[in-house]
């Protein structure tokens, strides 16, 4: 039986791409993962998820990945809602990844809604959606290294050049970064996503639009 786990890395950020990943997996390659140390990416430490990700990807029957670009991003903040955006990538992903169940990490706090809603725009009855999915299901924990890793690498691309920090609204160095540009230039970088409500709070300025 294949199994299938979807998660997302990057939803909370400033910076960067949303990353979501779905990984197809034999079940009977689960448990070899889940001795391996394969968990919720959030509780693993850089190099263990570099080196599970390799591990995923050798195991694994199928991955398929959807990045969202920051424009992309925003644009969907402010017509329809970032989790209408996750829906069609995870659909998207389920439609490319053969598999006889989804196992999903829920954007919604009731999970069997955000379920319903994949379910209606796949036409995929097999579909799991649970409230901390990567902590519940080994695919799902595979699922959320692989987007963690690829959006880390992302990430560190920007950072080559750009001291972002690491993009997420409670790190100083991000914060000092984004303000000492909009008030130097009053524009942001492309890389910066410019439709969070909290950006107008971090950079105290209330006439920031984007």
């Amino acid at each position: 039986m294949i199994v299938c786990g979807i998660d997302e890395a990057g939803r909370g950020s400033f910076i960067g791409p949303l990353v979501i990943a779905g990984v197809a997996i034999d079940e009977s390659h689960l448990d070899v993962l889940q001795r391996a140390g394969v968990a919720d990416s959030k509780v693993l430490t850089p190099d263990a998820r570099l080196r599970l990700y390799r591990m995923i990807l050798e195991k694994s029957a199928s991955c398929v990945v959807r990045r969202c670009r920051p424009r992309t991003i925003d644009n969907s903040v402010l017509f329809h809602g970032l989790t209408d955006l996750e829906i069609i990538k995870m659909a998207d992903i389920i439609s490319h990844t053969p598999a006889d169940a989804y196992y999903v990490d829920s954007c919604y706090s009731d999970a069997a809604q955000f379920g319903k809603r994949l379910k209606d725009v796949t036409q995929q009855t097999q579909i799991h959606s649970h409230v901390y999915a990567d902590s519940k299901f080994v695919v799902v924990a595979a699922a959320s290294i692989v987007a963690k890793v690829l959006r880390d690498k992302s990430i560190q691309n920007i950072q080559k050049s750009h001291p972002v920090g690491s993009g997420y609204p409670t790190d100083s160095d991000t914060i000092r970064y984004l303000r000492k540009v909009y008030f130097a230039t009053g524009v942001m970088p492309p890389f910066v996503r410019q439709s969070w409500s909290t950006m107008r709070r971090v950079l105290g300025d209330q006439r920031f639009v984007t």
